[in-house]
């Protein structure tokens, strides 16, 4: 108070608002249109196929929700779906 800096409405000593949801189809959508014109096309129509995986699996889930058990399921899944190698998934 002293030093002038103190905020009466208290506003700076309040925790900052939380991040608006995103939903995990949102996220990867997102994310691919960074990687848009960073890779090459063979590796976007990938992409592209992953990204029904993704809808198809995670529906409207929000990303922030997305446990690392879950993220393993969805591993199992495209295993399992796909026939892809361990490392290919």
């Amino acid at each position: 108070m002293g030093s002038g800096n103190f905020d009466p409405s208290l506003a700076k000593y309040k925790a900052p608002k939380q991040a608006e949801s995103i939903c995990v189809v949102e996220l990867f959508d997102q994310f691919m249109e960074y990687k848009r014109r960073k890779v090459e096309e063979g590796t976007f129509a990938k992409y592209l196929a992953f990204q029904k995986q993704i809808a198809n699996f995670f529906k409207n889930k929000a990303a922030i929700s997305i446990s690392e058990r879950m993220a393993e399921n969805f591993c199992e899944h495209l295993a399992k779906t796909l026939k892809l190698e361990p490392i290919t998934v």
